[in-house]
């Protein structure tokens, strides 16, 4: 496998076998999505009849090859566009969803949130150094983005009982048997009082989140060639593989086997402990 950039976005891996053709497709599709993104009537059918295929055939192509669809991958060009633009322009933000060749703003603000764990004007509002503050509360959402991993890491440094859930979790993910009364005993709250410190700071309750960090822990097992899917699905806490299936694709868009053979790292359970260990130390 060789690593390719693709321009500002991603990083994607492509069989060696058809490194040459396949790296001119993907930088091809790449250019092409970045020249147009701003169109509001730019869309995948658009995208395919400038290729030369079909949509069909164009979604299968690049799918297999980036783990991603041309769909997605236009709405995320879209995303890094307004991200730059609130990051270091003035625009109204409705302004700015429009330039970026969304068609409506409730669609790029759902979209946004999903990326960022934020509004766009929170977005912004975070990254202006005379209004920057420390945030009390982000939007959850799988997979975490760098953005929302920082901001809740902020929110947990300011939030012992924050800070002692989330280590709680990380030494339970192998742990079937994990217990709602028994966390919020450990940090001296009811399980009600757990429930809604967690939803006014994240925005999801514990046991829901302990599903998704499970989720995370098995996309960071994955990453070891030797391991098997049931093993994985079994050390993750899942009842069967089955359900563990399920459950990835809908956060990875794509199977577990499928994401093995992608090669991608991911490594947020890790990154977490090893950042709440740090802050222990200081």
């Amino acid at each position: 496998m060789q690593t390719l950039d693709c321009p500002e976005l991603t990083i994607y891996e492509v069989p060696n076998s058809e490194i040459d053709s396949d790296r001119m497709f993907i930088q091809e599709v790449a250019r092409i999505i970045k020249k147009h993104a701003r169109e509001t009537r730019f869309d995948v059918k658009v995208l395919a009849e400038i290729v030369g295929y079909s949509r069909a055939q164009l979604s299968r192509k690049l799918t297999a090859l980036i783990g991603v669809s041309p769909g997605r991958q236009i709405l995320m060009v879209r995303l890094h566009m307004a991200s730059v633009l609130l990051r270091e322009g003035d625009a109204p933000v409705k302004q700015v969803a429009w330039n970026c060749g969304f068609v409506s703003y409730q669609s790029f603000w759902k979209a946004f949130v999903t990326r960022y764990g934020c509004s766009p004007s929170a977005y912004r509002m975070c990254r202006d150094p005379s209004k920057q503050v420390c945030p009390s509360c982000v939007l959850w959402v799988m997979p975490p983005s760098p953005e929302l991993r920082n901001s809740m890491l902020a929110i947990a440094r300011g939030k012992p009982w924050l800070c002692t859930f989330l280590k709680l979790l990380l030494d339970h993910l192998g742990d079937e048997s994990v217990v709602l009364d028994e966390l919020a005993a450990s940090l001296n709250l009811s399980s009600s009082q757990l429930i809604r410190n967690l939803k006014s700071c994240l925005g999801i309750t514990p046991i829901r989140f302990l599903q998704q960090l499970r989720i995370l822990y098995a996309a960071e097992l994955l990453a070891d060639e030797t391991v098997s899917i049931a093993t994985v699905a079994y050390r993750a806490s899942f009842f069967d593989q089955a359900h563990f299936s399920h459950a990835f694709k809908g956060t990875y868009r794509c199977s577990p086997s499928v994401y093995k053979k992608q090669k991608r790292q991911e490594n947020f359970c890790t990154w977490l402990k090893k950042e709440l260990m740090l802050h222990d130390e200081m």
